[in-house]
């Protein structure tokens, strides 16, 4: 067995956090106020969890985590198919990982998740002014 993988500092972690707000941001536009704001509160419980130290989220509060956003989209979209149900799930899903971020693999794949999802806000608006800002 390998060693444990040693934890990201916090300013590897604040370089993580930004890169995912950016992600989320490019989406704020065209997502409904209240999808917005509980990405945003995972997004800034993430952050205080690591410069806390707290352990990591349990296995039901993750789930618990996962029902809130599920229920959340089929209230306002009436579906979880789609461009903008999507996009939500997306930013949802980003905010989520960021809660669980560690280690640098974590962060790698944090910042490939970034990616995806601020790709995805580019079908919303074809600006090249938009484009050239993401």
């Amino acid at each position: 067995m390998s060693a444990a993988a040693p934890a990201l500092t916090s300013r590897q972690f604040a370089f993580i956090g930004a890169a995912v707000l950016a992600a989320v941001l490019a989406h704020a536009p065209h997502l409904p106020l209240v999808i917005m704001v509980l990405v945003l509160a995972l997004v800034a419980a993430s952050w205080l969890r690591h410069r806390r130290g707290d352990i990591a989220l349990p296995g039901w509060g993750k789930l618990a985590l996962i029902a809130v956003f599920a229920l959340v989209l089929v209230a306002q979209y009436r579906s979880v198919i789609g461009r903008e149900p999507g996009s939500a799930l997306a930013c949802a899903m980003l905010a989520s990982k960021l809660l669980e971020t560690r280690t640098r693999r974590d962060a790698l794949a944090a910042i490939r998740f970034a990616s995806f999802t601020l790709m995805s806000a580019l079908p919303f608006a074809t600006s090249l002014a938009f484009t050239r800002a993401t």
